[in-house]
């Protein structure tokens, strides 16, 4: 037993929501932002269900280190297939960039281009001055590009020295990141010491993902609860302490395990036919939502998307904007892709007469 295709593309969906979920409603400074239902003393209850939403990155990598390493299992994964994986993301993260850099023109904010020199360190992503969320895109290029050789380190060395090994540099990045107090005047020295702290905060929870793909974990869990009873209860325990946890420590450096523990806990309680059609939904569109959904809450239209007043309606209505918008980008990339095959196509026509 392991983790299918479908499971994890109703991971990333979930991660998605999560992601919308903790950037709109992680605050307790909520006056003037949205009105709660439930106020557990003078704290909202959307605001603690946000600390358990903080894995959301960490389900993602996750997921991408499980699917990669799954690949790797039956002799898919190749540094030509990544490529093309990579081209694929940074084509739609192009078409969203030249999109919304449009649209901050045409709503004449200044900071929509800048100069030519932001527009280009964003386009290469050596910038995320456009848009705070891009940090990550990055980081996971990176992964994936290396996905080859880390894949195949993992499986060759031992599991604990190499979780524990990334364990450590996570906590390690994370301390510094929060810290933020090293000071470095050379701008590419910079931009080099921010990529790794970046990649080094992501590293652990892509390595776990292989890890469990190496070590078959979610299928010794299935060997051990025998029914299907037992497991959903299981599951459902899973989260409520997971939960309780993550209110106490209020902390998100537990975001990893509070991700593998959300990843077994959802696995074990096997989510019914809707659920899965609504995350897998969520999933076809994830990238989308990732890349632009922050345009909305909080760069061009945060009045508007918060104006429901009420949590939930703000979260459907800031999701019914990012997959709207989804539509348009994925028509926009279907179009421009087929330019392109076309033009490789012919390209590769040409030069085969040739030769």
């Amino acid at each position: 037993m392991c983790l299918t295709k479908k499971d994890t593309n109703m991971l990333k969906g979930l991660a998605m929501i999560f992601l919308l979920w903790i950037h709109l409603f992680n605050t307790k400074d909520y006056v003037g932002l949205f009105e709660p239902i439930i106020i557990i003393g003078q704290t909202p209850l959307v605001y603690y269900i946000s600390l358990l939403s903080g894995c959301c990155v960490s389900i993602y990598l996750f997921c991408s280190g499980y699917g990669l390493a799954m690949s790797s299992k039956e002799g898919k994964l190749s540094f030509k297939h990544n490529i093309k994986r990579i081209f694929k993301l940074l084509l739609n993260y192009w078409i969203i960039l030249i999109l919304f850099v449009g649209l901050g023109i045409l709503l004449k904010d200044s900071r929509y281009p800048g100069s030519i020199k932001e527009f280009l360190l964003n386009f290469f992503l050596l910038s995320k001055s456009y848009n705070g969320a891009w940090w990550f895109l990055q980081s996971y290029v990176l992964l994936v590009l290396m996905s080859p050789v880390l894949v195949r380190f993992i499986k060759n060395h031992n599991s604990k020295l190499i979780f524990l090994g990334t364990g450590i540099l996570y906590f390690l990045a994370f301390i510094v990141g929060i810290r933020g107090n090293i000071s470095i005047d050379n701008e590419l020295a910079l931009m080099i010491y921010q990529m790794m702290l970046n990649l080094s905060s992501c590293l652990f929870s892509f390595v776990l993902g292989v890890i469990f793909v190496k070590e078959n974990i979610i299928g010794k869990i299935y060997e051990v609860l025998k029914t299907g009873k037992r497991r959903r209860v299981l599951g459902a325990i899973g989260i409520i302490i997971i939960m309780i946890i993550n209110i106490i420590v209020e902390n998100f450096i537990i975001d990893p395990i509070t991700a593998v523990a959300v990843i077994i806990s959802f696995k074990l309680l096997e989510p019914g036919k809707a659920i899965e059609k609504i995350l897998v939904f969520f999933s076809k569109h994830s990238t989308n939502i990732w890349l632009t959904h922050m345009f909305f809450y909080m760069i061009f239209f945060k009045d508007w998307v918060f104006s429901p007043k009420y949590p939930l309606l703000i979260l459907e209505w800031l999701i019914v904007l990012c997959v709207g918008t989804s539509y348009i980008i994925n028509f926009i990339y279907n179009c421009v892709f087929k330019i392109i095959s076309s033009f490789t196509c012919s390209v590769n026509k040409v030069i085969a007469k040739e030769y």
